[in-house]
């Protein structure tokens, strides 16, 4: 568990080829002392972005997401979370089924990344199904969602109706599922 604390800490910091070995040596019978054996490799600098497939936003608007960490040292956590940001802001406007793929390209010490994207089609709330009502009359539900018949989808206002209905205190737990 500590190699890979380690490990990731280097990571986040552009070390990339991060290697690390552990031993342990027994001290007496309450401690032992352990070596960790670390081998940085060079530390990598986010240069670049490479950006294909995006026809729904200029291109400015992904590249916002990323290009504040551009010239510092690579951090994969980082784009990660922000590939996650870029396809919440696809699903924003009813792209359900984008596909974001991500490629690594290495030049010495230097990452240029190269993002592909598939936006898929745009969806419409074409209709509602509620499962699961025994006691609980539909329109107790229906009050709460902050999206509607023919309305685009949109994650946001999903999850703000997801939330509103729980908080109704009117029951346990509460799904909302797309099916395309």
């Amino acid at each position: 568990y500590d190699i890979q604390n380690i490990n990731n800490l280097y990571k986040t910091n552009g070390f990339m080829d991060i290697s690390i070995a552990s031993e342990y040596q027994n001290i007496s019978n309450k401690y032992i002392q352990i070596i960790y054996n670390i081998k940085e490799g060079p530390q990598y600098i986010f240069s670049g972005i490479n950006l294909l497939g995006n026809y729904l936003f200029p291109n400015e608007k992904i590249l916002f997401y990323l290009k504040n960490r551009l010239n510092e040292y690579f951090n994969p956590a980082y784009i990660r979370k922000q590939l996650l940001e870029i396809k919440k802001e696809y699903l924003r406007h009813g792209h359900l089924n984008v596909n974001i793929e991500d490629k690594i390209i290495v030049k010495n010490n230097l990452i240029i990344l190269e993002i592909n994207i598939s936006e898929g089609s745009q969806y419409s709330i074409q209709s509602m199904h509620i499962l699961g009502l025994e006691n609980i009359n539909e329109k107790y539900v229906l009050r709460e969602l902050a999206i509607g018949m023919g309305d685009i989808y949109n994650i946001d206002k999903i999850e703000l109706s997801q939330k509103r209905i729980f908080d109704s205190n009117l029951f346990s737990s509460v799904q909302i599922l797309p099916e395309i």
